[in-house]
């Protein structure tokens, strides 16, 4: 139960990290397109 505990908040940690790196991965080719345009 403890190593349940201490796995819980390491794993929200991971999963908010990879969502974070797939939204900067979708999200920076529209910045670079927006910023050629200009």
């Amino acid at each position: 139960d403890l190593l349940s505990q201490m796995l819980e908040p390491l794993m929200m940690v991971v999963i908010g990290s990879l969502i974070g790196i797939i939204m900067m991965g979708m999200y920076l080719p529209i910045f670079n397109m927006g910023s050629v345009i200009q």
